[in-house]
């Protein structure tokens, strides 16, 4: 006779020797736990699974949040590749001939114009290299200070204009302007 068998028979003659009323509440209890424990069990792996899915889908939302930041990051890296191809490209022509050129492309001469260009100063950040320049010019006209601000800012040299001052003067019938910027040239250095 094996021990499980054993403890069973002393069981079940313990529970014959109980008299009617309690043997009717021991059924009962041992029902009620066996439901009681099967229902805890149920509800606990439904907790379990539940977690498990709002784990699952919050691990999916990483996952879509690391391929779009891995787009983003292609992007990125192709828009830096073009403005570093831009700054390796005009890295050899300073801010002043560059200007003087922009000056004779839009139709004047920039020594009739008091065309004047003194550097401000000089920042750096890693290995891009800031210049902020002092650009004046003068008796200019409203075609001729078009023509020029359009042909500095779609040439692709590598420039902001930070600040502009324009002040008309009036001679006679003709509108003159003088101009003023500040302008900040870009250059890629290399890291010491």
């Amino acid at each position: 006779m094996s021990q499980l068998q054993y403890y069973k028979e002393q069981a079940l003659e313990a529970f014959a020797a109980l008299p009617p009323r309690d043997r009717f509440l021991a059924a009962g209890l041992i029902v009620s736990t066996f439901f009681g424990g099967l229902g805890f069990g149920v509800y606990s792996m439904n907790n379990t699974l539940r977690s498990e899915r709002q784990d699952i889908e919050r691990i999916g939302k990483s996952v879509e949040l690391i391929q779009v930041l891995q787009a983003e990051q292609a992007s990125l890296e192709s828009e830096v590749a073009q403005i570093e191809e831009s700054l390796a490209k005009n890295a050899t022509t300073d801010l002043s001939a560059f200007l003087e050129q922009s000056a004779t492309k839009s139709g004047f001469n920039p020594k009739e114009k008091n065309m004047q260009v003194r550097e401000k100063s000089t920042s750096k950040d890693g290995r891009l290299q800031e210049k902020v320049f002092s650009v004046n010019l003068s008796n200019l006209t409203t075609e001729e200070f078009a023509k020029f601000l359009f042909q500095t800012e779609t040439s692709g040299y590598p420039l902001k204009i930070q600040t502009s001052t324009v002040k008309t003067r009036k001679r006679r019938d003709e509108v003159t302007l003088n101009l003023s910027l500040d302008i900040a040239a870009y250059k890629l250095v290399e890291e010491e």
